[in-house]
């Protein structure tokens, strides 16, 4: 799949996306990420293959799902093996940042569930952002069919990841950020980096993306679904 969609980079939203209300909203979505943390899902511990390069910013780290394959390779006589043994996810995961020097400071919360695709558990603690959402599917979605909040930590890494996808389209979300702050790239075929200054964006996630690490932690928003007609005839035409 080519670099790009529509000839371009990526696809700047922000005049198409209510900000301003989402903005108005920002206390409520603090709110949730703090109550349903504990159902969150904290870090990656398996990935697929050839869709992360973990270095790519320079940065020697080792990843948590480095230390997580670590971790399924020791004998199970091991001590480090049987301690994790018991553990839920999230509770790996911390074991396995501390034990084995796993690295993401990742936590996912999924509005969406995958069996039902209505509303999960953990859209009841985000009320205002689900109405935001919602209202989309007015003039942007025809159809929404999965919402996630993404948190990194203050000094974070966006790993420089791609999104294997079989598919000659490309897949049709909006990647909605809290804020400009934090760098945000996508990679060309032959290495360059374009960053992307909007706050909402349409990009080709098949494409090598990333970011840099700054001292205060932040949070995206990525809503993926189907666009109207009208909608993508705009914005691919819009110059």
């Amino acid at each position: 799949m080519s670099f790009g969609i529509g000839g371009k980079p990526y696809i700047n939203l922000d005049n198409y996306i209510d900000l301003y209300n989402l903005d108005n909203i920002h206390p409520e979505i603090c709110r949730g990420l703090a109550k349903a943390d504990p159902n969150a899902i904290k870090g990656s511990q398996e990935i697929k293959p050839n869709s992360i390069n973990p270095h790519g910013q320079g940065y020697e780290i080792k990843p948590l799902f480095e230390s997580h394959n670590e971790y399924q390779n020791l004998p199970t006589y091991s001590d480090i093996f049987k301690d994790g043994q018991d553990l839920d996810y999230n509770e790996l995961t911390y074991y396995l940042k501390y034990c084995l020097g796993g690295y993401d400071l990742h936590t996912v919360y999924k509005l969406i569930d995958e069996n039902t695709a209505n509303w999960s558990s953990l859209a009841d603690y985000f009320p205002e952002l689900c109405v935001w959402i919602e209202n989309l599917h007015r003039n942007i979605f025809s159809k929404i069919t999965d919402v996630t909040v993404i948190a990194l930590e203050s000094a974070g890494i966006p790993w420089e990841h791609k999104d294997p996808n079989s598919s000659n389209s490309v897949p049709e979300f909006i990647h909605v950020r809290q804020s400009t702050k934090r760098p945000f790239y996508i990679l060309d075929n032959e290495g360059n980096k374009t960053y992307i200054k909007s706050r909402v964006s349409w990009f080709n996630e098949t494409c090598w993306h990333g970011g840099y690490p700054i001292n205060s932690p932040t949070y995206n928003i990525r809503i993926d679904g189907s666009f109207t007609e009208c909608f993508k005839s705009q914005i691919l035409n819009y110059d």
